[in-house]
């Protein structure tokens, strides 16, 4: 080993920085960079959702007020606006709402594409899902319609799904393969659920409907298209949680050693009953809790105390 003078060792010193100083630099200021650009993308992010929860606070109070003017208005800019934050999917449900009160099929069609695309949660797909699906009959879309059943995934939701089928494939003049579908669905159903004596009615109408030209089979077809005829009616025929079981089963129980103490810090019940609710995980995000209720409004809660922050009406 050779030993270097001092001055040889500056001398080295300055040597590798000449050659290796712009890459270092270079990496410091990149490592910096990102650092401050993940951090003002974060901020950005966070500001977008305030302010897309205060306009949508506005949004529901021009619902309570009946404005529906104030509600388009508002609705459409969060769209417009705030399209990275799940506001964007509430407002586009809301504004499908009034263009089905309004007999505007084909807007409420957008709208609730919109707000498929746009869901934060799984929960959320399947109600934008299921509302689209309701449009697209009503509009006589039924190979569309069919189309996106075959390619959904059902989840939870096979007996709402598998009834949508059976009522396209009435309208269809398919009797056979409806009363198949009906019969998944009611296979899928629980007996509290609030539409299992429609979904049996209709079971047993396709059951007894025969050849096309059975006049019992006309009127199942006849009853379903009345249900389905027109936006405006607003009359969708499923219920699409109806106290469905839609939980996992529990894990098998296990003895094990306590040790820590868990505290319940808040509890906070959005509807249902002992026979009917929906048990559907939240969706949680860094400051709130979003949960759907049986009656398919959504909630969100403050994940820190609980605190209602709004309840969204989709109905």
């Amino acid at each position: 080993m050779v030993d270097r003078t001092e001055e040889e060792q500056i001398e080295a010193i300055k040597q590798w920085w000449k050659e290796n100083g712009t890459a270092v630099i270079l990496g410091v200021v990149i490592g910096v960079g990102a650092l401050v650009g993940w951090r003002g993308w974060t901020n950005y992010q966070d500001n977008q959702s305030r302010a897309a929860s205060t306009l949508y606070q506005q949004l529901l109070t021009a619902q309570q007020n009946a404005d529906s003017d104030t509600i388009r208005e508002t609705g459409q800019r969060i769209i417009d606006d705030y399209g990275s934050t799940p506001y964007a999917s509430f407002s586009a449900m809301q504004l499908a709402r009034l263009a089905i009160e309004d007999d505007d099929c084909e807007s409420a069609e957008q709208l609730l594409s919109q707000a498929l695309d746009k869901a934060p949660a799984p929960a959320l797909e399947h109600i934008a899902r299921l509302r689209l699906l309701q449009v697209l009959i009503a509009r006589d879309k039924h190979d569309e319609a069919l189309r996106i059943i075959g390619s959904s995934d059902f989840g939870k939701f096979t007996a709402q799904y598998e009834e949508l089928r059976g009522d396209i494939l009435v309208a269809q003049d398919k009797p056979d393969a409806a009363r198949q579908a009906y019969q998944l669905a009611m296979a899928n159903s629980r007996p509290q659920a609030p539409n299992r004596d429609l979904l049996e009615m209709k079971l047993e109408n396709s059951a007894a409907a025969g050849p096309l030209n059975d006049g019992t089979y006309y009127w199942i077809a006849g009853y379903s298209l009345l249900l389905l005829q027109g936006c405006g009616t607003g009359k969708f025929i499923t219920n699409y949680f109806g106290g469905e079981d839609n939980s996992e089963p529990p894990a098998p129980l296990v003895e094990f050693e306590q040790t820590a103490n868990i505290v319940t810090q808040w509890k906070q019940n959005v509807g249902g009953t002992d026979e009917q609710y929906l048990k559907l995980t939240p969706a949680v995000t860094e400051e709130h809790i979003y949960a759907v209720a049986r009656n398919s409004d959504v909630e969100a809660l403050s994940r820190e105390n609980g605190r209602r922050v709004w309840s969204h009406d989709t109905g």
